[in-house]
């Protein structure tokens, strides 16, 4: 499995209580589905990050995009 980024993502819907279930109705995906991206075994697609943002109001830069400096 490959390092997503997406535990800060992961610890805010932990915290607001929005479940897996609530992604999958909001993207028309299912639940299996926006759990492998959730853990790192596809990605977001942009389109379903922005979708995200909107619904919720959070910023993809914070949750999605990962920068790496070398």
């Amino acid at each position: 499995m490959k390092d997503t980024g997406y535990t800060k993502f992961k610890a805010w819907l932990r915290e607001n209580h929005v479940k897996v279930t609530d992604l999958a109705e909001l993207l028309n995906l299912q639940i299996s589905t926006v759990s492998k991206k959730l853990n790192g075994y596809s990605d977001f697609t942009v389109e379903e990050i922005r979708t995200i943002c909107l619904k919720y109001n959070i910023s993809a830069d914070e949750f999605f995009i990962t920068y790496k400096v070398s």
